[in-house]
Protein backbone atom coordinates (compact mmCIF):
# COMPACT_ATOMS: atom_id res chain seq x y z
CA UNK A 1 0.00 0.00 0.00
CA UNK A 2 1.48 3.35 -0.79
CA UNK A 3 1.95 6.49 1.36
CA UNK A 4 0.73 9.85 0.10
CA UNK A 5 3.05 12.82 1.47
CA UNK A 6 1.00 16.31 0.58
CA UNK A 7 3.16 18.43 -0.97
CA UNK A 8 4.01 21.37 1.04
CA UNK A 9 4.09 19.65 4.36
CA UNK A 10 7.55 21.04 4.97
CA UNK A 11 6.30 25.07 4.99
CA UNK A 12 2.29 24.19 5.50
CA UNK A 13 0.67 24.87 2.47
CA UNK A 14 -1.86 22.70 3.13
CA UNK A 15 -3.73 22.47 6.04
CA UNK A 16 -6.74 20.17 7.96
CA UNK A 17 -9.65 22.03 8.14
CA UNK A 18 -11.67 20.03 8.90
CA UNK A 19 -11.68 16.55 10.98
CA UNK A 20 -14.90 15.00 11.74
CA UNK A 21 -15.69 11.86 14.03
CA UNK A 22 -18.80 10.05 13.14
CA UNK A 23 -20.29 6.48 15.59
CA UNK A 24 -22.78 4.37 13.94
CA UNK A 25 -25.85 3.18 17.04
CA UNK A 26 -28.95 2.06 16.75
CA UNK A 27 -31.48 3.40 18.65
CA UNK A 28 -34.63 1.11 19.41
CA UNK A 29 -37.79 3.39 21.13
CA UNK A 30 -40.51 1.29 22.85
CA UNK A 31 -44.14 2.10 23.78
CA UNK A 32 -43.59 3.05 27.45
CA UNK A 33 -40.95 5.24 26.31
CA UNK A 34 -37.69 3.54 27.02
CA UNK A 35 -34.63 3.51 24.88
CA UNK A 36 -32.58 1.01 24.02
CA UNK A 37 -28.72 1.29 22.24
CA UNK A 38 -26.74 -0.63 19.92
CA UNK A 39 -23.65 0.46 19.36
CA UNK A 40 -22.74 -0.97 15.57
CA UNK A 41 -18.78 0.19 15.12
CA UNK A 42 -16.25 -0.31 18.09
CA UNK A 43 -14.27 1.93 16.73
CA UNK A 44 -15.43 5.85 15.35
CA UNK A 45 -14.98 6.84 11.56
CA UNK A 46 -13.04 9.69 10.89
CA UNK A 47 -13.13 12.00 7.83
CA UNK A 48 -10.29 14.45 7.34
CA UNK A 49 -10.54 17.73 4.69
CA UNK A 50 -7.80 18.87 3.44
CA UNK A 51 -7.26 22.27 1.63
CA UNK A 52 -4.45 23.76 -0.02
CA UNK A 53 -4.01 27.44 -0.87
CA UNK A 54 -2.13 26.88 -3.95
CA UNK A 55 0.33 24.97 -5.31
CA UNK A 56 3.10 24.67 -8.11
CA UNK A 57 2.92 22.73 -11.17
CA UNK A 58 5.15 19.76 -9.91
CA UNK A 59 2.92 19.55 -6.55
CA UNK A 60 -0.50 19.39 -9.01
CA UNK A 61 0.65 16.49 -11.10
CA UNK A 62 2.27 14.71 -7.79
CA UNK A 63 -1.12 14.36 -6.21
CA UNK A 64 -3.22 14.12 -9.53
CA UNK A 65 -0.72 11.44 -10.37
CA UNK A 66 -1.40 9.74 -7.24
CA UNK A 67 -5.01 9.92 -7.11
CA UNK A 68 -5.05 7.89 -10.96
CA UNK A 69 -3.00 5.31 -9.94
CA UNK A 70 -5.35 4.72 -6.71
CA UNK A 71 -8.37 4.86 -9.21
CA UNK A 72 -9.65 7.16 -7.72
CA UNK A 73 -11.90 5.96 -4.18
CA UNK A 74 -10.84 2.50 -5.22
CA UNK A 75 -7.69 2.04 -3.90
CA UNK A 76 -6.85 2.52 0.07
CA UNK A 77 -3.52 3.73 0.97
CA UNK A 78 -1.42 5.99 4.13
CA UNK A 79 -1.86 8.96 5.10
CA UNK A 80 -0.02 10.73 8.67
CA UNK A 81 -2.07 13.55 10.45
CA UNK A 82 -0.14 14.78 13.64
CA UNK A 83 2.37 11.92 14.08
CA UNK A 84 -0.80 9.30 13.55
CA UNK A 85 -0.87 7.29 10.36
CA UNK A 86 -4.25 5.76 8.80
CA UNK A 87 -5.29 4.10 6.35
CA UNK A 88 -7.97 6.44 4.08
CA UNK A 89 -8.89 6.44 0.35
CA UNK A 90 -10.08 9.88 -1.43
CA UNK A 91 -14.50 10.17 -1.18
CA UNK A 92 -14.62 11.13 -4.55
CA UNK A 93 -13.69 9.45 -7.86
CA UNK A 94 -13.66 13.07 -9.62
CA UNK A 95 -10.69 15.60 -8.81
CA UNK A 96 -10.87 19.54 -10.11
CA UNK A 97 -7.54 21.27 -10.46
CA UNK A 98 -7.61 24.65 -11.66
CA UNK A 99 -5.02 27.17 -13.48
CA UNK A 100 -5.07 30.44 -11.81
CA UNK A 101 -1.82 31.72 -12.45
CA UNK A 102 1.44 31.33 -14.35
CA UNK A 103 2.23 28.04 -12.92
CA UNK A 104 0.49 28.03 -10.38
CA UNK A 105 -2.77 25.64 -9.39
CA UNK A 106 -5.91 25.94 -7.31
CA UNK A 107 -7.02 22.09 -6.12
CA UNK A 108 -9.86 23.03 -3.78
CA UNK A 109 -9.89 20.52 -1.19
CA UNK A 110 -9.69 16.80 -1.10
CA UNK A 111 -11.70 14.58 1.22
CA UNK A 112 -10.04 11.07 3.03
CA UNK A 113 -12.42 8.71 4.93
CA UNK A 114 -10.27 6.92 7.23
CA UNK A 115 -10.99 2.78 6.27
CA UNK A 116 -12.77 0.44 8.77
Amino acid sequence: METFIPPGKEYDNYNVYEKRVQFNTLKSSYENGVVQKRAKWAYPLRTFVLQYEMLTEEEAEYILNFFIARKGSFESFYWTHKETQYTVYFDEDIMNLARFAYNLYQLGTIKLIQEK
